[in-house]
């Protein structure tokens, strides 16, 4: 969640501090008082590129600064190339979580302390910009990286998560796709990338394998011959320090032990005469008892210490044979270690793998064709795994899209299509054979890839959102698909702007009740001129620009309840207030608090169990419409056509 924001030289903003709460946050203004300029600043915190121009007439650099929580960790991005469809090399780290659940933080070394994720970045107003993550330098993509995943904007905006194609694979199968399946491809691809290392390090010509197999065996001799053992270069390093200062250490124990015991006037012999002394005291008070009994177990722990000493002092000789043998041997676990580019404790490990490769090249024709069947195995494995992600990736695009078109009547756009396009990832050049199958590349998150498309308008070819879709629409969009995936969406914080483009009445009031819905999950911030979306809001903030010695500055304020009502009330009735709109505006708060409380359920729903049950029983779907069927009202709707969307639409009807 975005807890903190500072924003200084800024465009037309000097300086403005917002503390930032759960919930949805609404932010409201007059038309080019800034509204859009605090996107903007948050578009430049998610890694997007600024211009010189932003940076603030006069000043020498501007500066945006805020607080994430840590409480999620980012959603993966796309999978690396310009195409979205990289999965990186496939022979290395195959990734945690194909739907975005990254197993750990996407940055790798980003705290996972109570305290928030600190970023920075300034813009100079020569165009340099330097960015800051925990107080560290970082490149913009590294910003892009940790930050993207936790901060959604929709809007006419830089930087959106619905135009990247590589996020809409993690969109579709956060809508149904199950953790056993995504999790049993990823393995499946792991075993066969791991089959097909082994048979190529034997797939090799005679002359190769022989080469190899010399070579190794001269290393194995080499290593059986110094049989390094794991924890014997620190035990033999503390030995080599103790025969080297074998000297110093008897002096050291002998003066102690002299002090302590043998000397005249010894500790032990001063601590006898005060009990004595104290033993006589406590005759005449009683109150001192116990001291001459503390004074004898003080005196006996130094008796204990001075027989060690004097076992130790007893112990310690020069032995300079048995020191240049320990040398000997720590400068030959050495060499093996730079030699082998390993830590001198794996030397052991490594001699066991070598033995191993070793076993491998002198049966190499056996090895191989029993190489061969168990990857012809993993690559049966991997095709059927795949194969049953692409069915079920299938079956929850389907699901989101009626879902989602159905938000979108209910958003103020009852005749859009909202489409997902299924490919295959294609084959490139260079790709390891065994991960092509038919003309399809496998990789970690399986052969899938899938675009999100919308048609806004009837009679028109649905197409790419960067390519179709308006600020307002992106913002609707957002808001449709995140009404299904509200509860199982990693992302902290959504950002929309112009949600209310181009809509009013009946279909405002709908949004707004939308945006609260998903508010119940993650926190909201939303850019609105519309009275009947900003009623709906936890936390009202206003923008206001005015004109102080001769420069334009915009400030941003919290509202009270009080100056709250006055703000939609100007909403409603224009630049006059009066009695009337303060009381519509009122009306409205109290109306949108009402339809609220009735929204607060819902968390309870949250887990939506409903769509879980299902897998479990797919006769259950019937008895799902019947408990549906209780309220009256939603039975008798799902017949008809248009009200009956309610029931997929993933907000509640007022």
């Amino acid at each position: 969640m975005l807890e903190y924001l500072r924003i200084r030289n800024f465009a037309i903003i000097e300086d403005v501090e917002l503390e930032l709460g759960p919930g949805l946050s609404a932010i409201t203004g007059e038309t080019g008082a800034g509204k859009s300029i605090l996107v903007g600043a948050l578009t430049g915190l998610r890694g997007a590129r600024l211009t010189r121009e932003s940076v603030r007439d006069g000043a020498d650099r501007a500066v945006v600064e805020a607080v994430l929580s840590r409480e999620a960790d980012g959603v993966e991005r796309g999978d690396g190339d310009g195409d979205g469809d990289d999965e990186g090399d496939p022979r290395g780290d195959v990734r945690g979580d194909p739907r975005g659940d990254v197993r750990g933080d996407p940055r790798g070394d980003v705290r996972g302390d109570e305290e928030g994720l600190l970023l920075s970045r300034t813009l100079s107003a020569s165009g340099r910009s330097r960015q800051r993550l925990d107080g560290e330098l970082v490149p913009a993509k590294r910003l892009a990286e940790v930050v993207g995943p936790r901060l959604d904007i929709s809007g006419q905006h830089d930087g959106q998560t619905l135009t990247d194609p590589s996020t809409h694979l993690g969109l579709v199968d956060s809508a149904g796709v199950s953790r056993k399946i995504l999790d049993g491809v990823s393995e499946a691809v792991a075993a066969l990338l791991e089959a097909s290392r082994r048979l190529a390090k034997l797939s090799l010509d005679e002359r190769e394998r022989a080469s190899r197999l010399d070579l190794l065996s001269y290393q194995l001799g080499e290593l059986e011959a110094a049989r390094p053992e794991s924890g014997e270069h620190a035990s033999l390093d503390v030995e080599r320090r103790r025969l080297a200062s074998a000297t110093e250490l008897e002096q050291a124990a002998r003066g102690a032990l002299g002090l302590l015991y043998e000397d005249e006037g010894s500790a032990v012999e001063r601590l006898g005469r005060c009990e004595r002394m104290l033993g006589e005291a406590a005759e005449l008070d009683p109150g001192l008892r116990d001291l001459p009994e503390r004074l004898a177990d003080a005196r006996a722990q130094c008796d204990d210490v001075a027989r060690d000493l004097l076992s130790y002092a007893g112990s310690i000789e020069g032995d300079p044979a048995r020191l240049d043998v320990v040398e000997t041997r720590l400068t030959e676990l050495d060499r093996l270690r730079r030699k082998h580019r390993v830590d001198v404790d794996d030397l052991a490990d490594l001699r066991d793998r070598i033995a191993a490769e070793v076993e491998d090249l002198r049966c190499a024709d056996e090895r191989i064709e029993a190489l061969r069947a168990a990857l012809d195995r993993a690559r049966a494995v991997a095709a059927d795994a795949a194969g049953n992600l692409t069915t079920a990736r299938k079956g929850a695009a389907s699901r989101l899209s009626s879902a989602v078109e159905a938000n979108l009547a209910r958003l103020g756009m009852p005749r859009a299509r909202f489409l997902i396009r299924h490919q295959v990832r294609a084959v490139r050049k260079g790709d390891d054979p065994e991960l092509v199958f038919d003309g399809r590349r496998l990789g970690p998150r399986g052969w899938d890839r899938v675009e999100l498309l919308v048609a806004p308008n009837p009679g028109e070819e649905p197409l790419p959102l960067a390519r179709t879709a308006s600020g307002g629409e992106l913002s609707r969009l957002m808001l449709a698909i995140k009404l299904v995936l509200a509860d199982r969406d990693r992302v902290q914080t959504y950002v929309f702007d112009e949600v209310d483009a181009g809509i009013g009445g009946v279909t405002a009031d709908t949004v707004g009740l939308a945006l609260a819905e998903v508010a119940l999950h993650r926190q909201v911030l939303c850019i609105t001129h519309l009275p009947g979306i900003a009623a709906f809001a936890d936390h009202h903030f206003r923008v206001a620009k005015s004109d102080l010695q001769g420069r334009t500055h915009a400030t941003i304020v919290e509202l009270s309840d009080k100056e709250r009502t006055e703000e939609l009330a100007r909403m409603i009735g224009g630049a006059k207030v009066t009695k009337t709109t303060r009381a519509a505006a009122a009306e409205l708060l109290a109306g949108a608090k009402k339809r609220r409380r009735n929204l607060k359920p819902k968390p309870k729903s949250k887990p939506k169990p409903k769509s879980k049950p299902k897998p479990k029983s797919k006769s259950k779907p019937k008895s799902k419409s019947k408990p549906k069927s209780k309220p009256k009202s939603k039975p008798k709707s799902k017949p008809k056509s248009k009200p009956k969307p309610k029931p997929k639409a993933s907000f509640p009807s007022e």
